[in-house]
């Protein structure tokens, strides 16, 4: 039967993810000051990291949680491997990017402006090289907007964002690997031979034809 801990310790996580949800649906409550006449608010991401983490010292501190066990743990190894790898890979394309965004912005933009069709193929390669959805939607969605492309493009092409698994180097992944004890989740020999490739390709391109179709229905 679990232990009056381990209850604990569950209930507090759920009233972690039940807050980190209210803050995400209503930002009116986010914690917020005034810098001269802008009012800045705290992002969403950094109350996730501070709730979560806060929960995570109660969760030690109420339920008698040996440190030195949570550290020797697969989960804890598996999720720093993680962390090292979205840190890593994901801030050096960031950096990459923002440092001659301009250059990739304008070239995009060309290219979308002749072929609109390519919209699709620019968001979901530009992913790739992200590896992060929400960086490359604000980087590249106000491009098709500027561009004055139909709803339909653009609604039909935010599946592609998630083109983030060709690559193996995002943390859930990296972290799934190490989670299978079975050993058949794999990375593989080459950059391309994971056990995400296919999984990934039939998803993520399921997911934007259906957005496609859909968008030409309502729109």
């Amino acid at each position: 039967k679990p232990s009056k801990e381990a209850k604990i310790s569950i209930a507090i996580f759920a009233i972690a993810i039940a807050a980190i949800i209210l803050f995400g649906s209503c930002t009116s409550l986010l914690p917020h000051w005034q810098v001269g006449e802008k009012v800045i608010r705290l992002s969403i991401p950094q109350v996730i990291q501070m709730i979560g983490f806060g929960a995570a010292m109660l969760i030690l501190m109420a339920c008698r949680v040996n440190p030195e066990k949570v550290i020797k743990s697969s989960v804890f190894g598996a999720g720093m491997v993680g962390v090292v790898a979205t840190f890593g890979i994901a801030w050096m394309a960031d950096t990459f990017f923002e440092a001659h965004s301009k250059e990739f912005i304008g070239l995009i933009g060309e290219l979308v402006r002749e072929y609109p069709i390519l919209f699709c193929l620019m968001v979901w390669l530009l992913a790739v090289l992200l590896q992060s959805q929400g960086a490359t939607t604000q980087a590249i969605m106000p491009i098709g907007l500027s561009l004055g492309l139909p709803v339909t493009s653009i609604i039909g092409s935010a599946p592609a964002v998630n083109s983030i698994f060709l690559v193996p180097c995002s943390g859930s992944m990296i972290a799934g690997v190490m989670f299978d004890r079975s050993g058949t989740t794999k990375i593989g020999k080459y950059l391309l031979d994971h056990s995400f490739i296919r999984p990934g390709f039939v998803t993520n391109l399921s997911a934007i034809a259906i957005s496609w179709l859909l968008a030409e229905l309502i729109f």
